[in-house]
């Protein structure tokens, strides 16, 4: 897989439309793109030094940062340290994508480096969001409104009709968490896949997370492993 594409840098702003984060020059840029590359992570359940590391390690080799749910406090928590560290800010990726698990809240506070009532900014945790990577559609949700554990049927059609409801084109990659179960698989139409869990995985698999690479080639993915703040490649269990 290649380097990033995008050079737009992070700033804490939430689309309004979207729900994605990052300005509406980055946005548009990873949209563009011919080749970008995605940070999946799923189900950090409070492991937040896990999260930090992954992001502090390979953040700065990514267009942009997707959490498929179940961790808002520890996404939270990573976009206040960006608020207080800007060397930590400067490896997050432009965009950040993210959506609601079953055990987090519907919004979130980020302390801004300011310690006053105005510098809180509320950010809006959407079910499930559809945006555009070098011009194909992403479809991102958690995954436990779906059915997931007993298959990705019913998410795939949820997907192709949310992204009809956005005027959005029907999705070529598909992302979940939830099972805390690594797994990929390519369809004629789609490309659905699960990171796994950075914190407790489950079905016999490693803490793991995945890359994610759109290009006008296709989609490529590999999954890596995280032990003791090491990160390794990692051929899933599926």
């Amino acid at each position: 897989m290649s380097f990033k594409s995008c050079k737009s840098p992070f700033v804490l702003r939430q689309d309004s439309e979207s729900f994605l984060l990052g300005t509406k020059e980055a946005i548009a840029e990873l949209s563009s793109v011919k080749t970008a590359r995605l940070l999946v992570i799923s189900d950090s359940h409070g492991f937040f030094t896990q999260f930090q590391f992954i992001v502090q390690e390979c953040g700065k080799f990514y267009d942009a940062l997707v959490f498929c749910g179940d961790g808002a406090h520890d996404l939270k928590e990573l976009l206040s340290k960006s608020e207080r560290n800007s060397a930590f800010k400067a490896v997050l990726p432009g965009v950040i994508a993210f959506v609601r698990g079953n055990n987090d809240p519907a919004s979130f506070f980020v302390e801004r480096e300011n310690a006053n009532a105005e510098s809180f900014t509320p950010i809006k945790c959407p079910n499930a969001v559809a945006f555009t990577v070098a011009s194909q559609s992403v479809f991102c949700t958690h995954g436990h409104e779906y059915g997931v554990y007993s298959g990705t049927e019913q998410l795939k059609v949820s997907a192709e009709i949310f992204c009809k409801q956005k005027d959005i084109s029907s999705p070529a990659l598909v992302l979940f968490g939830h099972t805390h179960t690594p797994y990929a698989k390519k369809s004629q139409k789609q490309f659905v896949l699960n990171p796994g869990s950075i914190s407790l995985p489950r079905n016999s698999s490693a803490p793991s997370f995945a890359s994610v690479e759109l290009s006008e080639n296709g989609i490529e993915y590999t999954f890596s492993k995280i032990s003791r703040e090491k990160i390794a490649p990692y051929t899933a269990p599926f």
